[in-house]
């Protein structure tokens, strides 16, 4: 986790965290909403379905085999 303040963190930190606080705001990572299984369609900042925010379950093809191996271990 990171400290709170204005700083969003890069991807690489991203695939590897589930979340981190923003602005007073716990925000879920790609990593951290692939765990949970399906969009939400709430609009998150790191969304990682396809399409974005439609409440699909397919995980963006850039990011499908990192999360399908993290979600193994």
């Amino acid at each position: 986790m990171i400290k709170d303040d204005d700083s969003i963190p890069h991807i690489e930190w991203r695939k590897s965290n589930e979340w981190y606080w923003w602005r007073g705001n716990n925000v879920f990572t790609e990593l951290g909403h692939a765990i949970r299984g399906n969009c939400c369609s709430c609009g998150c900042r790191h969304c990682p379905y396809e399409p974005k925010h439609s409440g699909s379950n397919k995980i963006k093809k850039e990011l499908g085999d990192l999360i399908k191996t993290i979600i193994k271990i």
